[in-house]
């Protein structure tokens, strides 16, 4: 793939974060290459970098896009500054939109990233920062989710094998970092979530994006994932002492 090399683009990330991973994925399919900055996911609470609190002063969070200079917060809007500042219709091949042509279409892939990214991932993610009965509530509202992904994603009419067929959305790159996080979650409280019988269509969907070279190469490893995510919850553990 041919990298644009002039384009003096920064990650400020922090590797388990999904967030940060789906900007790794939009960065990849739009074949921009990018100079990374990895926070320190070790510490408790963490210690941010001063690039990182200078860049994103309100919430102090990763990801943050740096673009010739200029900060861009929050994965949502650096999903679409991604999708603005290098479209498909630019002239170069290998480049494609994450979001549909028509407007309803349009208007149904950002219903389902905001919902993948306000509302799975904030639910989920409380697997692994809560304890006892709560990290179990949290799981059971992460299933219950899951659930609901597979059944409204088997009446879109788009096609398979991602959310509108065979090209990424920006749905598709926000939910992506499931395919590692998954395994992650089910360690963490012993359990699985539905199988291909009860959700084929999310299962369907787990087996192409996991397959995927453009998220296989931007994901983390998900044994890193629960290595760092076992550590927070002894410190978790130890807090509460």
């Amino acid at each position: 793939m041919a990298y644009l090399l002039d384009e003096h683009v920064t990650l400020l990330s922090l590797l388990p974060s999904p967030f940060a991973m789906s900007v790794k994925i939009a960065l990849a399919e739009k074949g921009i290459k990018y100079e990374v900055f990895e926070e320190e996911a070790a510490t408790f609470p963490a210690v941010k970098t001063d690039l990182l609190l200078r860049s994103n002063p309100v919430h102090k969070q990763v990801p943050v896009l740096i673009h010739r200079g200029l900060p861009v917060a929050e994965s949502l809007v650096i999903l679409e500054y991604i999708e603005q500042t290098w479209p498909a219709s630019d002239g170069c091949d290998v480049r494609k939109s994450f979001l549909p042509q028509s407007p309803y279409e349009r208007s149904v892939a950002q219903f389902w990233a905001d919902f993948c990214n306000k509302k799975f991932w904030e639910t989920s993610l409380l697997i692994m920062k809560k304890l006892h009965d709560e990290q179990i509530q949290a799981w059971n509202d992460t299933a219950q989710l899951y659930i609901t992904l597979d059944r409204e994603m088997s009446k879109l009419p788009y096609g398979k094998p991602f959310f509108f067929g065979e090209h990424l959305t920006t749905p598709d790159i926000v939910l992506a970092p499931l395919a590692s996080w998954i395994t992650v979650y089910e360690s963490l409280v012993n359990r699985k979530f539905p199988d291909a019988k009860k959700c084929p269509r999310l299962a369907e969907w787990l087996d192409a994006i996991s397959k995927h070279p453009n998220v296989k190469c931007s994901i983390c490893d998900p044994r890193m994932l629960l290595d760092n995510a076992i550590r927070f919850q002894q410190r978790l553990r130890d807090e509460a002492i």
